[in-house]
């Protein structure tokens, strides 16, 4: 009897840790993901209703109103700071449509950037509060070929100064909804061309860097770059890598990284690089040198390398005072045997 009692007791406490667990598990469910969220709200021009960015067919120097929808979940106030750039491509072969250090090719006719406006570039939101802000877009003078596209980010901004001097861990959220606007629906031919291929570091590690560069207003998904770097005029590859699933922007330059994993050699090389999108192919060489100087530069400034210490100048200038020291001995010894010769030949005409 007292063992069933027993058996009672622990059955109910495992229910009750389980209703615990289970109650703990749906409350922290329903808490929202984020702080905050934003969605568009679709235009009559949107070539598909559907889509979570804005897909537009526009018209030349015409204005339009886009429609963003800011829902705070939170039961504090907060502010969304809003911004408008031109989407470009990240080291990561990932298109960038925020807050970004990334290249627009030289071929970009317009900045889709410069063409939106959001209404304010600060959105205060109160508890719980959803709210509609407007986005201007004046579209170029003239008609243009292919996409423009853009982003418009939204970064929620820290409570105050005091609550930012709080020993607190928090995510931070950032949102980035996608602009594309076209005027016609032709079709584009991709094209790639290398750029700038260099010695460099990316995140403190020696790295060669080669620029690839989509000169045509449309973006390029699914694409394979492989690369690889050579002594100048030799076979044996020194360095190589791969990278897939890469996507461009319109009209934007991708830094793409060889890492050396290792130190830099002064050198002439030949970088060897395959762009593989849409069926087509793209082959490259490059010839590019590395200076004993730049060598020395990047090397020591690469955090996986051990320190180097130097010691060849105080060598040499350690050699250079032994001569010197020996030189003048030499001429002390010369001089007295001189000296000494002079005084003998002397004592013998006074003999004579």
């Amino acid at each position: 009897m007292k063992m069933t009692n027993l058996n009672r007791l622990l059955f109910c406490l495992l229910l009750g840790l389980i209703s615990l667990i289970t109650t703990t598990t749906t409350s922290q469910a329903a808490e929202p993901a984020a702080s905050f969220a934003m969605t568009i709200v679709p235009p009559e021009n949107q070539t598909n209703q559907n889509l979570s960015y804005f897909d537009l067919v526009v018209k030349p120097n015409q204005t339009y109103n886009l429609k963003l929808k800011l829902v705070n979940h939170q039961d504090t106030p907060t502010k969304i700071a809003l911004t408008a750039k031109t989407a470009t491509t990240n080291m990561n072969g990932v298109v960038n449509y925020g807050a970004h250090q990334d290249q627009s090719d030289k071929t970009l006719k317009y900045a889709l950037g410069d063409y939106l406006k959001p209404e304010a570039k600060r959105i205060k939101l109160n508890p719980q509060e959803q709210r509609v802000v407007d986005v201007t877009l004046k579209t170029p003078p003239k008609a243009f070929k292919g996409q423009l596209v853009g982003g418009i980010s939204a970064v929620e901004l820290p409570k105050s100064p005091k609550t930012s001097q709080q020993i607190n861990i928090r995510n931070k959220f950032a949102y980035a909804v996608a602009v594309v606007i076209r005027t016609n629906q032709q079709t584009i031919t991709p094209e790639f061309k290398l750029g700038q291929v260099a010695a460099n570091q990316m995140m403190g590690s020696n790295q060669i860097l080669a620029n690839i560069r989509n000169v045509q207003p449309k973006f390029q998904n699914q694409t394979t770059i492989k690369a690889f770097v050579t002594k100048r005029g030799q076979k044996k590859k020194l360095y190589q890598t791969e990278k897939k699933q890469v996507q461009f922007a319109p009209n934007s330059v991708m830094p793409f990284y060889l890492p050396l994993n290792g130190p830099f050699k002064p050198g002439r090389y030949t970088l060897d690089l395959t762009v593989h999108s849409e069926g087509r192919q793209w082959h490259f060489t490059r010839h590019f040198t590395v200076s004993r100087q730049a060598a020395n530069q990047w090397n020591a400034k690469d955090v996986n390398l051990p320190p180097q210490n130097n010691y060849w100048p105080y060598v040499l200038t350690g050699i250079l005072l032994i001569l010197i020291i020996l030189g003048y001995v030499y001429w002390r010894y010369r001089k007295k045997q001189q000296e000494n010769k002079a005084l003998k030949d002397e004592l013998n005409r006074l003999k004579s």
